[in-house]
């Protein structure tokens, strides 16, 4: 009737109220007005169905021409609330083991970078050493020269260059057996030969060799100064003229790491091990890629 009302209430409330052609009316508690149900009255009767996720759902009818009070009881659906708290134990679990993942990966990228900081350091030890080492073998050179030239007596003149130069030749080659096997050793050039390496002053020219330990000298220091677009510039110089050497290489793609560039790092990874596939530092850097590349893919 036009004036008739109907409260709806539940025993738990919030469950949906549907008509009989579907559509909903509301949440309960409830109130509806003749108007609201006019359209679906059968004969006298209207009919409800009443929803609540976890709880049994009620249909109920009654009579659309007076108002009603309805009270409706709803029996909890014990097998739904278990599923839901056996779905919720699972998120949880899932959430456990994704968060031990990522504290696993947290630690070992954490021993990755103090391991790779730590042969940098070692590396950068091993060049300034040379360095040093060259120095001191061009102070003994200097000596020489001048003991030499005090040794002749004014009347025969001074020494002719090329017996300097020979004298020169004779000392420095011995010097640079040395350090062309060191230099050798740090850069771990042709690593799938014997470990056992053949010292020879034939690997580099001398002039080769020491331009070569002032230019990775200076790029290492550059690097430490963050400074790496200048770094490169020096690394690709050389590494057009000695396509050889791993530890460009693994330089070039430290470099191209820290200005963020993963595709180019990695395409100089690869290149220093196909040259030498023991380099630590590369290898390293190589763990390093591959976790960020993963960190990105989550």
């Amino acid at each position: 009737m036009p004036n008739a009302e109907y409260s709806i209430f539940t025993s738990v409330s919030g469950a949906n109220v549907y008509r009989a052609d579907g559509k909903v009316v509301g949440q309960t508690p409830l109130m509806l007005k003749w108007e609201d149900v006019a359209d679906v009255v059968d004969g006298k009767f209207v009919s409800f169905l009443v929803e609540k996720p976890g709880y049994f759902t009620r249909v109920v009818f009654f009579d659309a021409t007076d108002s009603v009070n309805l009270k409706i009881d709803l029996d909890v659906d014990r097998e739904y609330k278990n599923k839901r708290h056996e779905l919720a134990l699972q998120q949880l679990k899932d959430l456990q083991e994704q968060n031990a993942i990522l504290v696993e990966q947290k630690n070992y990228l954490k021993e990755s970078v103090d391991q790779f900081k730590k042969d940098q350091n070692k590396y950068i030890e091993n060049m300034e050493k040379m360095s040093l080492e060259l120095k001191g073998r061009e102070e003994k050179l200097h000596l020489m020269q001048v003991d030499q030239a005090s040794r002749v007596p004014a009347s025969v003149g001074p020494v002719s260059d090329v017996t300097y130069n020979d004298q020169r030749s004779q000392t420095r080659d011995a010097d640079l057996q040395i350090l062309e096997y060191k230099l050798k050793e740090c850069t771990a050039q042709k690593n799938n030969k014997s470990n056992s390496v053949k010292i020879t002053a034939k690997y580099f020219p001398p002039p080769k060799t020491n331009a070569i330990i002032r230019e990775l000298l200076t790029a290492q220091f550059l690097i430490i100064s963050k400074k790496f677009d200048q770094a490169k510039k020096i690394i690709l110089d050389l590494e057009t003229k000695n396509p050889e050497v791993s530890s460009l290489y693994t330089l070039l793609a430290y470099v191209e790491m820290q200005n963020g560039s993963i595709d180019r790092a990695k395409k100089y990874v690869k290149k220093s091990l196909a040259i030498d596939g023991k380099d630590s530092m590369a290898m390293r850097m190589r763990e390093m890629i591959s976790l960020i590349e993963k960190k990105a893919t989550k």
